[in-house]
């Protein structure tokens, strides 16, 4: 194994451990999620049609999260 492989497993290894999972409540049937406030109530209504469209027309599931 070369030297930047290793270095860069460890790496890998050290930042995914480090990072805090987020809890997303489950009670919520939402696809979209808005943590940071960036959408309006508009765009939320919009983008959650256009992924449950999705979501019944093929097989796959899309949520969207966004956080700070």
């Amino acid at each position: 194994m070369t030297k930047w492989r290793l270095l860069s497993i460890l790496f890998l290894w050290a930042f995914a451990g480090g990072l805090p999972a987020k809890q997303i409540p489950t009670k919520e049937k939402k696809l979209v999620y808005d943590f940071s406030g960036v959408l309006s109530t508009n765009q939320i209504k919009s983008l959650e049609q256009k992924l449950v469209q999705f979501s019944d027309s093929s097989s796959n599931q899309i949520a969207v999260v966004l956080d700070t």
